[in-house]
């Protein structure tokens, strides 16, 4: 089980009654990368809008994201965090995926681990991402010295965010597996993470509460 709580967000393990909720956003998010510019649909619910069976596609797409999140929570040796993010009344608002499974990207790089994330777009904005975040990868840079982020050059908001991380861009494709579109990997370093003032993302009146997880952090 793992557990985050703050007095602004609380970051949990999903479960199977999220699916109406996820769903939502999920439509939300693909709305909104349509209709402006700088936003990219999160690439497990990339859908085209203009097909017919639109609505059942993303459907399926919701329900096998729910069910990955419970068989990496079921691993033995867990290696993938796929994680609710909940506003401070415990209504699902995005998602935090950190894993620690090094791979070899398609220009022969090696990468380490690999950040994801998404929020509904009507709770963008409001610096709530950014502060969920800082406590994952807070947990994560405990243990490790380095981690990846492949993003959409296009996803301009995204790439904004890790920059705040003060992530850096280390390698480029113009054409991937993720639907053959582009994709850019930026690097966060440790030192360049821990350089970070804590007081740039979280308040004074927080309160965390982490559980065994937090000691088995190695695994994340």
């Amino acid at each position: 089980m793992f557990l985050i709580k703050t007095s602004e967000f609380i970051i949990r393990e999903f479960n199977s009654s999220d699916f109406d909720k996820l769903f939502f956003i999920a439509q939300e998010i693909n709305k909104q990368a349509n209709e402006k510019e700088g936003f990219k649909p999160f690439y497990a619910f990339q859908v085209d809008v203009n097909r017919k069976d639109y609505l059942n596609i993303l459907a399926e797409k919701t329900k096998a994201f729910l069910k990955k999140a419970y068989l990496e929570r079921m691993q033995e040796n867990r290696k993938t965090y796929r994680l609710a993010l909940c506003d401070s009344k415990g209504d699902l608002v995005g998602n935090i995926t950190i894993d620690d499974i090094p791979s070899i990207d398609e220009n022969g790089k090696k990468i380490q681990g690999d950040l994801g994330y998404f929020i509904n777009p009507k709770d963008g904005r409001k610096g709530l991402m950014s502060k969920a975040l800082f406590e994952v990868l807070s947990l994560y840079f405990k243990t490790h010295d380095e981690l990846d982020v492949t993003l959409h050059p296009n996803n301009l908001y995204s790439i904004k965010m890790m920059q705040r991380f003060n992530a850096k861009v280390v390698s480029f494709k113009s054409s991937s597996v993720y639907q053959n579109e582009p994709r850019i990997v930026l690097k966060i370093l440790k030192r360049d993470f821990l350089n970070l003032r804590k007081s740039q993302f979280i308040g004074r009146k927080k309160i965390t509460l982490i559980s065994r997880e937090k000691e088995r952090i190695r695994d994340v």
